[in-house]
């Protein structure tokens, strides 16, 4: 992926809280001395190019506005300060107005959030009060917890809630109020014990998102940060194997993008120049792109599609450029290629460029594609729990045959007789032809060939490949980054 920032907007005051409306393509920025600003993007979605424009001062605010957070689906936007003033504002006309507010006035909200169906809304404050109230305005239940609040995070379903200490704990009570235990943590080592949490985002599948209930155990999906640079990526709250980084970045803030497919993480780098990186990862926690931003970051927010990132600097708004790598090949006067669907799975089309037609398929969770000769592979997770796809398709998207591999293929390549898919570790072999085969031998499984081994090992091309046996986990000096095959 690429990533650059591309545009400056400079506010009349620091800005300490943002948020970007996905739907209507609203961004606020709470400030301090109690500016809170809510700019529209024209047409309503980021695209490159596009202006701010429709921007409204709203008042009520007499201190920092430290937190805003959105209403997706009822189109509202909530807002505390410094003081634990907490501000309703409802979008009435081409104009925000103050719909609720509410002040406890005992101490300062550390964080809230809305359900992923906007019907509730959780508001934790530092001395440990809880308050959960509906769409409406009505109070649910309010409990006083026995330990500080710095982080509130819903599930998903909204039948769980989440709650960080400062000191780096994190609690899971239902949806009423009753605790049911603590989220194992296994960031903490000899050399980086247990330090204040910096953030904790559980990506949801909502408005763009591209997993399912189907496969939400199959992704990490929840983020837990912490201010020693460390972090930790789960697929539920009780993940017993979760994937920890290392990010070497301090004071961190953490955000999934709307399709979930990217998590970035904003901090500054312990050393003598004290810089500021935003690093952007696969939910598996694999590297994709770092950048360089002038400033400590403060808030910071992607849009509707995940293609541009917003992040604050002291008073100015930054956008970032974010362009992925798309999955994308070419074979038989075939142009493949995929792209993200607002309202459906990840698209991909066949476009026959001689006749110019189209075909349409619709995937979930795709991981490459690959071409050689009259097929192309496509590779995605299975239905069945740990197990990956290599679809192979004609040119008109038509399943010819599928192999699946027991452990995740983060390198493919293809050629006309054979497929190579790789992990770090592991190496599969797929001959799926010969080039004295005709074309119509191909998907038929007793001409097909598979082998698998560890690469550090002797391959045995006459042992066969067994998904149910074949062991994908030892470990390796020198880990694969790159495979390729060629025709000879």
């Amino acid at each position: 992926m690429y990533a650059y920032l591309s545009k400056r907007v400079k506010m009349p005051e620091n800005i300490l809280g943002m948020g970007w409306c996905l739907d209507q393509g609203y961004i606020a920025c709470g400030c301090e001395k109690g500016l809170l600003k809510v700019m529209r993007v024209e047409g309503g979605k980021a695209v490159a190019g596009s202006n701010l424009s429709a921007s409204q001062s709203l008042t009520g605010h007499s201190s920092g506005v430290r937190l805003v957070t959105w209403n997706e689906v009822h189109k509202k936007l909530s807002t505390s300060d410094e003081n634990g003033l907490i501000i309703v504002w409802v979008l009435h006309k081409g104009h925000w107005f103050e719909e609720m507010i509410n002040n406890r006035k005992k101490s300062v909200v550390s964080d809230m959030k809305w359900t992923s169906n906007g019907e509730k809304i959780g508001i934790a404050y530092e001395d440990g009060a809880v308050i959960v109230g509906s769409v409406e305005g009505n109070r649910l239940w309010g409990k006083d917890l026995t330990h500080q609040l710095s982080h509130i995070e819903w599930a998903p379903d909204g039948k769980t809630i989440l709650f960080g200490t400062p000191n780096g704990e994190v609690k899971v009570y239902d949806y009423i109020g009753n605790y049911l235990y603590d989220v194992p943590l296994y960031s903490a080592s000899s050399k980086a014990p247990v330090s204040p949490l910096a953030g904790i985002h559980w990506f949801d599948g909502g408005f763009n998102g591209y997993l399912s209930e189907n496969y939400q155990d199959k992704f990490p999906t929840l983020c837990i940060a912490f201010r020693n640079g460390r972090v930790q990526l789960m697929k539920s709250e009780n993940d017993n194997s979760p994937i920890v980084l290392d990010t070497k970045l301090k004071n961190q803030l953490v955000r999934w993008s709307p399709l979930g497919n990217t998590l970035a993480i904003a901090g500054v780098v312990e050393d003598p120049e004290k810089r500021t990186e935003i690093q952007f990862f696969t939910p598996f926690g694999i590297h994709l792109r770092t950048l360089k931003v002038p400033g400590v970051v403060r808030a910071m927010s992607w849009e509707q599609f995940g293609q541009r990132l917003a992040v604050t600097v002291d008073s100015a708004l930054l956008f970032a450029n974010i362009q992925p790598l798309y999955h994308w090949t070419y074979f038989n006067n075939t142009l493949v290629y995929s792209f993200p669907k607002a309202d459906r799975d990840l698209c991909i089309t066949f476009w026959d460029v001689d006749i110019d037609e189209k075909y349409l398929k619709y995937i979930k969770n795709l991981i490459a594609i690959k071409s050689a000769g009259e097929y192309c592979i496509i590779v995605t997770t299975a239905e069945e729990d740990n197990l990956w796809a290599l679809v192979m398709c004609n040119s008109t998207g038509s399943p010819v045959e599928t192999k699946y591999l027991n452990f995740e293929p983060l390198f493919v390549s293809m050629s006309r007789t054979h497929v190579a898919a790789c992990n770090h570790q592991s190496v599969y072999v797929w001959q799926y032809s010969k080039k004295s085969r005709a074309k119509r031998d191909v998907g038929k499984s007793k001409l097909s060939k598979e082998c698998a081994f560890h690469i550090d090992k002797t391959p045995d091309t006459s042992k066969a490949y067994e998904k149910e046996n074949f062991s994908a986990t030892e470990h390796t000096a020198d880990p694969i980054t790159a495979v390729t095959n060629s025709e000879e």
